[in-house]
C-alpha cells in the first residue's frame, strides 16, 4: 500500500473522524457539527442547514463509514456534556422500515422519509426548476410537457426496479453480503427516447441465488 492510499484510509477511520470532531467542537462557540454517511451528502444537506443558521456560524461535516457508524458516534457521545442543538446526525432510511431494523430516535437525528437523500432531488418539481433555471427554458407549456414525460419515466423506473429491490431485500434479510459497487444502471435497465425505463429481461432471467454474493 502506497503512502497516499494509507493516508486516505487513515483519514476515513472511525478513530480519526471522532478525534477530528473532538478537536473542532468547543463549548465556547456556536459551531454546528454534522455527521453523515456518504462523501457527497454535504452537497445535499448544506444548503438547507446553512440557510437556517445565522451568518458566520461555522458548520463542520464528518463523513462516517456508513449508517451504523453515524449511530455509533451518536451513542458514543456523553450528552450531558454536548449540546444536541449543535450536533446533527443525518442518515438514509434505506430498507430499515421494511426489514424491521430499529435505530435510536432523537431530536438531533434526521432520517430521510424516502429511501435516500437523493430521492428528494429526483422528482418532477426539481426537474421542472432545472429546465427553467439551469437550461433557460422559459416556455411554460414545453416545460409542462417535458416534466410530465419525466414523471412517467421516473414512475416506470420505480416499477422496473421493484424486482431488484426485492432481490436485495431478500439477501439483506438472510445476512448475505451483496457486491453492488460495480453494478450500473445500464447493466440491468434500458431507457427509450421517452425516458421509459424497462428492466433487461435477459439479465434478470439469469439471476441466481448466489449472484453478487
Amino acid at each position: 500500500m502506497g503512502l497516499l492510499e494509507y493516508l486516505r484510509k487513515a483519514a476515513k477511520s472511525e478513530a480519526t473522524v471522532y478525534t477530528t470532531f473532538l478537536q473542532q467542537y468547543s463549548k465556547n462557540d456556536n459551531s454546528v457539527h454534522i455527521f453523515h454517511e456518504g462523501k457527497d451528502d454535504p452537497s445535499f444537506y448544506s444548503n438547507f442547514i446553512e440557510s437556517k443558521l445565522r451568518k458566520n456560524r461555522k458548520v463542520f461535516y464528518y463523513q462516517s463509514k456508513n449508517k451504523n457508524s453515524v449511530y455509533h458516534y451518536y451513542s458514543k457521545l456523553n450528552w450531558s456534556s454536548y449540546s444536541k442543538k449543535r450536533i446533527l446526525f443525518c442518515v438514509d432510511k434505506d430498507f430499515a422500515d421494511i426489514l424491521k431494523i430499529t435505530y435510536p430516535i432523537d431530536s438531533n437525528i434526521f432520517v430521510t422519509e424516502p429511501y435516500s437523500i437523493e430521492n428528494y432531488l429526483v422528482n418532477k418539481n426539481i426537474y421542472s426548476r432545472s429546465l427553467r433555471e439551469l437550461m433557460g427554458l422559459e416556455n411554460d407549456k414545453k416545460n409542462s410537457v417535458l416534466t410530465k414525460g419525466f414523471k412517467i419515466g421516473l414512475e416506470s423506473f420505480y416499477d422496473a426496479s421493484l424486482f431488484l429491490s426485492a432481490y436485495i431485500l431478500l439477501h439483506r434479510k438472510a445476512n448475505n453480503p451483496l457486491n453492488l459497487q460495480s453494478l450500473t444502471f445500464g447493466d440491468v435497465f434500458e431507457m427509450d427516447e421517452k425516458f421509459i425505463v424497462k428492466k433487461k429481461e435477459k439479465y434478470f432471467k439469469n439471476i441466481r441465488p448466489t449472484d453478487w454474493c
